[in-house]
């Protein structure tokens, strides 16, 4: 049986979110650093079992770093609506930096273009070699 996490009340037929393992009633689940409602379509961060709002992930007390995960205190970069070091946003071919000119491939890595069309000819090349042997 599926209860919300904050009124142990059953969910049925309702819209739900899912963290910490659990489901929750819309407007159920709460940012653990600023306490707002986190909306059903409203994107959040979950990280060894806290929640925030994407708020409080960008801009909050201790936001970090999609790419290494520790914290931020200098310069940074935000993209792929996440905030990243300087130095962790690399293509996730090549490794090396990134400028704001780049592609995310259907995984969700950040690439530079040029990678991108190099991995997508690979695999066109190697799915056509096999499917021809």
């Amino acid at each position: 049986m599926n209860k919300c996490g904050y009124c142990d009340r059953k969910i049925e037929h309702e819209p739900a979110l899912f963290a910490r393992g659990r489901l929750w009633h819309v407007n159920h689940l709460l940012c653990d650093e600023c306490g707002c409602r986190i909306q059903e379509e409203e994107k959040f961060e979950e990280r060894e079992g806290i929640i925030v709002c994407r708020h409080c992930y960008l801009y909050g007390k201790n936001p970090r770093c999609a790419g290494c995960l520790d914290g931020i205190d200098v310069k940074y970069v935000e993209a792929m609506e996440k905030i990243w070091h300087r130095t962790c946003f690399q293509c996730s071919i090549c490794m090396q930096p990134l400028n704001r000119q780049f592609v995310e491939n259907d995984r969700g890595l950040p690439m530079h273009r040029n990678c991108y069309w190099k991995e997508l000819l690979y695999k066109e090349i190697v799915t056509s070699f096999i499917s021809n042997k």
